[in-house]
């Protein structure tokens, strides 16, 4: 069984901590898991109102194979299923997101694209995210199972 590599990027200095302390107290806190580094692109902004992880970006396996499989189906209108989930954003706020799966099977069947809506918008408009800036995002389990992303502005 081939072991998947990991590729490591530690959250800056006191970050997990004052998460730990100010959210996660009550909960277990996994080990966290460096998605992306990337810079900020037009879907990323305010008009596009998601956050767009393109599967080619993605540094580390961040989704159990149940949640792959739940993103592959439908809800009951024909809609791709989405994962609700939390965000610290570079506030260090706690808020709701939402993350699904687009695959363009017209242009492209491995265009596998991740968003983070549904809460993206509030947080580029509050912490005024441009375009071309850097940012980190990392995924947390709470208790083993609430997916929870952390967004860090390099």
């Amino acid at each position: 069984m081939e072991e998947e590599m990991k590729i490591k990027a530690p959250m800056p200095p006191g970050i997990k901590e004052k998460i730990q302390q100010e959210f996660y107290s009550d909960a277990e806190y996994n080990e966290e898991i460096f998605v992306v580094q990337k810079k900020l692109i037009i879907t990323n902004d305010a008009s596009g109102c998601r956050f767009c992880i393109a599967s080619e970006l993605i540094l580390n396996k961040f989704l159990s194979d149940e949640e792959e499989a739940f993103l592959q189906t439908y809800d009951s209108i024909g809609r791709r299923n989405q994962i609700d989930a939390k965000i610290t954003d570079p506030g260090l706020k706690m808020g709701s997101i939402k993350l699904w799966k687009w695959l363009n099977k017209v242009d492209s069947p491995t265009d596998i694209k991740y968003y983070l809506g549904s809460g993206w918008n509030r947080i580029v408009t509050e912490y005024d995210l441009k375009e071309g800036e850097l940012v980190r995002l990392w995924a947390v389990r709470l208790a083993k199972k609430t997916l929870c992303f952390v967004l860090v502005r390099l």
